[in-house]
């Protein structure tokens, strides 16, 4: 059997941004004597991802379709979807960045998150932003108080070593986490993470996803919260109607660029048609409801 690890256009435009996990596979995979694997009978190909966009032969999806048409498809009923009934989501629109880090102050301080034990990711969108970000949590801990909270910043800038401690870390003995989305796949946190923070939200639909999927994990319940200033509140508000009306989010605003361009093409409702559409096609038809 031959196993591949399928990757979204997202993920290859982070440059040396892989998770752990992600780093650990590749150097193994540097090591493999590729030929002492060759295997000469039948082969089983098993494609495997997280996220699949399918939307169109251009997609993830639509290319596997095209080059193993006899393929055996098998997914959950809740990809590309937020598990609304065990994520408590809450959306805060602000101004400018001056409000946004005050919006960031009120929420980590409202939601306790300088208590001991408690574990809250904030994601940022650069390493630059990373870093403005975490002044602001250390600003917001002195404020109340919280001299001893333990503030972790993970970016692509981390070597690969301290990753991995400050992971254990932050799983052992809770903290706030500041991170870009190098975080947001392929980790594993201790006990689980009560609270995923967007302190600059997400640029695209499948970032959102990865990000608010750090909690809520294996049966357990968590919280998101959503700093959303104008320029992204497009994005954002569609992906709200998507999550509150039960509509998976697929690639058709998956990517930034797209989104974008299609925005610029279509208009600012575009994308909110679409998630009406999904909601209506969903809805079960007078023939089949009897």
């Amino acid at each position: 059997t031959d196993t591949y690890r399928l990757y979204d256009d997202d993920e290859e435009e982070e440059d040396d941004d892989s998770s752990p996990a992600q780093q650990e596979q590749e150097v193994v995979s540097a090591d493999d004597d590729v030929q002492s694997l060759k295997w000469r009978g039948p082969r089983t190909y098993v494609f495997a991802g997280a996220t699949i966009p399918d939307r169109g032969k251009g997609s993830v999806a639509g290319m596997l379709r095209q080059r193993y048409p006899d393929a055996k498809w098998a997914r959950g009923p809740r990809l590309h979807n937020i598990l609304s009934e065990r994520v408590n989501q809450r959306w805060i629109n602000v101004a400018d960045n001056d409000a946004a880090e005050t919006a960031l102050k009120d929420v980590l301080t409202s939601d306790g998150a300088f208590e001991a034990g408690r574990r809250t990711m904030v994601f940022a969108k650069t390493v630059k932003a990373a870093e403005r970000v975490a002044d602001c949590v250390r600003a917001a801990a002195v404020e109340a108080n919280a001299h001893d909270a333990e503030i972790f910043v993970y970016t692509k800038n981390t070597h690969v070593s301290e990753r991995f401690e400050m992971i254990q870390a932050f799983g052992e003995r809770g903290g706030i986490f500041v991170c870009t989305d190098s975080a947001s796949r392929g980790i594993d946190v201790k006990g689980g993470v009560q609270h995923v923070v967007q302190a600059d939200f997400a640029q695209d639909a499948v970032s959102y996803l990865h990000r608010v999927g750090r909690t809520a994990r294996a049966g357990a319940s968590g919280s998101a919260t959503s700093i959303v200033r104008p320029a992204e509140k497009v994005l954002a508000d569609t992906l709200r109607a998507a999550v509150e009306s039960g509509v998976a989010i697929e690639d058709s605003f998956s990517r930034n660029r797209q989104f974008a361009k299609k925005r610029k093409k279509y208009g600012d409702d575009h994308h909110m048609n679409l998630v009406r559409e999904r909601v209506n096609e969903s809805k079960p038809t007078a023939s089949s409801s009897t």
